[in-house]
């Protein structure tokens, strides 16, 4: 592509899309609405190329949920990253307590849907995550998994966050009753390495991604156009 020299860039929207080209111009501090819409996508074009499924001056987007919707750029046929975060379960029914103990599942394996506009025309992939795990974050396509820090038999441990337990409904300030399973949300065991997975796009129309275990968040390389227009509506 022509290279142009910055100085023909000569209005405030020139400026603000020579940047997205990557050609150099710094834009102006935004002032009007559209301006701030141009420099949020400005601010997320990767002009250093990133990966070889992307190309060079890719707008790069991260959606997250229970389920997500996105256009993709077409030159891609897969996602770039895709991680769950593992909502833990509980056996049985009823608030926990000593009287009511509820232990948690363990999640042997996860998976992610992906289809076009079509959501009953889906892909499934499945990664497993071997033994002993109750909750955490996956990135199924880097190969990644870490899960929550769990107690076999809570002993009066330091909890960082927000906890989950056999024996008990939270409450904020409270302690989970001595021997019960606990589940700290705010504080993760050690990453280990698991299989991973490419994520595929339906290319030429809007994707849908969701799980079978608690929410996903997907980072693609957008559909400028389409992007722009999810802005502007």
């Amino acid at each position: 592509m022509e290279q142009f020299d910055p100085k023909t860039y000569i209005t405030r929207e020139e400026k603000y899309l020579a940047n997205m080209a990557g050609n150099g111009e710094p834009y102006p501090d935004p002032i009007t609405r559209y301006e701030h819409y141009l420099a949020a996508i400005a601010d997320r074009i990767d002009n250093g190329g990133g990966s070889a499924e992307v190309k060079a001056g890719a707008l790069i987007n991260t959606v997250s949920g229970a389920s997500v919707s996105f256009v993709p750029d077409e030159t891609v046929n897969k996602l770039m990253q895709v991680i769950v975060e593992l909502t833990p379960t509980q056996s049985g029914s009823g608030d926990p307590s000593p009287t009511n103990v509820r232990p948690f599942n363990n999640v042997a394996q996860v998976s992610v849907y992906v289809s076009g506009e079509d959501t009953s025309d889906y892909e499934t992939i499945t990664v497993n995550l071997g033994s002993g795990v109750k909750g955490g974050h996956v990135d199924i396509t880097n190969g990644k998994l870490t899960p929550h820090k769990y107690y076999e038999s809570y002993n009066g441990e330091t909890l960082v966050g927000q906890w989950l337990s056999s024996m008990d409904v939270y409450s904020a300030g409270a302690t989970p009753t001595i021997g019960a399973e606990v589940i700290d949300l705010g504080a993760n065991d050690t990453t280990r390495n698991i299989i991973s997975a490419s994520v595929p796009v339906v290319e030429g129309e809007t994707n849908h991604v969701w799980t079978d275990n608690g929410t996903v968040s997907v980072t693609y390389a957008a559909d400028t156009k389409a992007y722009i227009d999810s802005l502007l509506s």
